[in-house]
């Protein structure tokens, strides 16, 4: 499983790589931030609404099957998550994005 793939779905760890890398979690996270210059879990955040973003846009389903395929533990969450990194609501951005695409 990819990082990228595994942060979509908010399973990989950095304890869990320290841990296989038998170093500490803070030296993971300085590590990571020092080559693609944000913190992992800001990178984390921001792979997940590109696809949100991407899901909503491109395909019809439903923003509660997009809320689970990303690992969101509710609808709710989801949209409230989005609304506060893209400002506005799934559905907004879902009818805007394909609005400007056309």
């Amino acid at each position: 499983m990819s990082i990228r793939c595994s942060l979509q779905q908010s399973k990989l760890q950095i304890s869990d790589i320290a841990k296989k890398l038998n170093v500490h979690r803070a030296y993971i996270s300085h590590c990571f931030k020092e080559v693609y210059g944000v913190s992992p879990k800001y990178y984390a955040l921001q792979v997940r609404i590109k696809k949100a973003k991407e899901l909503l846009q491109r395909s019809d389903l439903p923003v509660s099957s997009i809320a689970a395929q990303l690992s969101f533990s509710s609808t709710g969450y989801f949209c409230r998550f989005f609304r506060n990194h893209v400002g506005f609501s799934p559905h907004q951005y879902r009818t805007y994005a394909r609005t400007i695409s056309l």
